[in-house]
């Protein structure tokens, strides 16, 4: 009788506390459950770090990037041949000065008629004409009056800094892709850590409720056995997500630029799904000179046509003009710096016509002609290519916006199978299979809204690439 007693006693504490137990996990379920689906880009902290948001990545990643930096770089060398191409078209003032020593005066052949009129007429005598040292100096100014090829190379010059500056706009707008993706994955992987520790969590506190039906004779050893199995997987899942972290972090700081060894904190973006997916309707024909490389192939295209110019002028006659001013002084000993000195100028124009060069010239324009037809060919071809792009980036974004939607649904439903699962089991009217099966539906459920709101921010990043407004929607998700 006091057998029967004491075990009557053993099931009414057991039945509280397990009631206990069940109140407590319900509520802790419940919170995490809404932190998950309102605080998906919650910030991620860490202690004693700088804090970065997204649109601090990005500045600091258009200040140290190495592209972005060899690409500022790019544009002041264009700049620098500008400068240089001008240059020719300005007067050309050079100063020279010689000295000569003449250690034997070549001889000159003259007539001997010339010294003695009575001398034979096929006579020759030898005359050394000269002195032993001779000095010059003397100042030369040219300028270009008319040289077709300066004015063409001065406009191709010009139009080249044009070009690698919106090459300078590609890189950065590649650079701000690249980032934010790499931000969104570094995010993702945050969050599947998190919901891997509550997943754990309820790993955890199942095992303690069944060790404790264990001990009191209600649960089997097998079944303890089985939920801690479910607790070592868990653990051992936690700690490979949390290397994908750091492999993450890594890869954001490498799209920045940023030193591996240096520390950064990470904080939210914009997650307002209510205003992140609402998008003005589309027009019927792309812009495409809003694309950076339909900029950079247009202007290729005038650099080609500016090319078969620079090579038709070559035709052309050119006109220079000069000028200079010179001293000389002579002497049979090595004291110039005594003798007299004696100046001259001159001025006078210089006319250059090309004749025939070998059909040179002609094979260089027609060369360049081709190559010209090739761009027009290519930029008809990239026109194609940004319409396909827009319309699968269109495609994609709004496939992700129901895929946001449907896993929104999901963890509800999900979490309300668990619920009754895990309700049942502890019970002991539930099988552990289904528990289980219910446990990872939940799991799934949760990792795919993550995903499913990432893969809806890149499918928005996409999109904007696409359109070439991504400066746009990066100045969005930040605020």
């Amino acid at each position: 009788m006091r057998k029967g007693k004491t075990g009557k006693l053993k099931v009414a504490f057991f039945s509280q506390r397990i009631l206990s137990l069940k109140r407590k996990v319900r509520e802790r379920y419940l919170i995490i459950g809404v932190c998950m689906v309102w605080g998906i880009f919650a910030p991620v902290k860490t202690v004693g770090q700088s804090s970065m948001n997204l649109s601090q990545c990005i500045d600091y990643a258009l200040v140290h990037h190495p592209d972005v930096l060899s690409a500022h770089l790019d544009e002041e060398i264009a700049l620098q041949n500008v400068r240089q191409v001008a240059a020719t078209g300005y007067p050309q003032i050079n100063a020279y000065g010689s000295f000569d020593d003449n250690i034997r005066i070549p001889l000159v052949a003259l007539p001997a008629i010339f010294f003695d009129q009575t001398a034979p007429a096929d006579a020759i005598v030898p005359v050394r004409f000269g002195v032993q040292y001779t000095g010059a100096a003397y100042a030369q100014l040219d300028q270009i009056i008319y040289m077709g090829t300066y004015w063409i190379g001065l406009k191709a010059s010009k139009v080249s800094r044009v070009y690698y500056c919106q090459s300078s706009q590609q890189v950065i707008e590649n650079t701000i892709y690249n980032v934010c993706k790499a931000y969104f994955n570094y995010l993702v992987s945050v969050q599947r850590v998190e919901v891997q520790k509550s997943n754990l969590e309820k790993s955890q506190n199942l095992f303690q409720i069944v060790d404790l039906q264990y001990q009191n004779d209600v649960a089997t050893k097998a079944d303890r056995d089985r939920v801690f199995v479910d607790y070592n997987n868990q653990l051992t899942e936690l700690k490979t997500l949390e290397r994908a972290v750091k492999a993450s972090l890594n890869q954001l700081k490498f799209q920045m630029g940023m030193p591996v060894s240096e520390q950064v904190e990470i904080v939210s973006v914009n997650a307002d799904t209510s205003t992140l997916f609402q998008l003005e309707e589309l027009p019927e024909k792309p812009n495409y000179w809003k694309r950076a490389d339909y900029k950079l192939m247009q202007t290729r295209r005038e650099l080609g046509a500016l090319q078969v110019k620079q090579y038709t002028s070559e035709f052309q006659p050119q006109l220079t003009a000069f000028g200079k001013y010179q001293y000389q002084s002579f002497s049979e000993k090595f004291n110039l710096w005594k003798t007299e000195w004696f100046n001259s100028q001159v001025v006078g124009l210089r006319l250059t016509v090309p004749i025939f060069s070998g059909f040179k010239r002609s094979a260089q324009v027609q060369q360049y002609k081709l190559e010209l037809k090739k761009l027009e060919i290519g930029i008809a071809r990239l026109e194609q290519q940004i319409d396909i792009e827009l319309s699968n980036a269109m495609e994609d974004f709004n496939t992700s916006v129901d895929n946001i939607k449907l896993a929104s649904e999901n963890i509800k439903l999900a979490q309300l199978v668990y619920d009754s699962e895990i309700l049942s089991y502890k019970e002991g009217v539930g099988a552990y299979s289904d528990f289980l099966n219910a446990t990872n539906s939940l799991k799934v459920a949760q990792v795919n809204y993550v995903t499913s709101l990432f893969n809806a921010y890149l499918a928005r990043l996409e999109l904007a690439k696409a359109q070439g407004k991504l400066n746009e929607v990066i100045k969005w998700i930040g605020k």
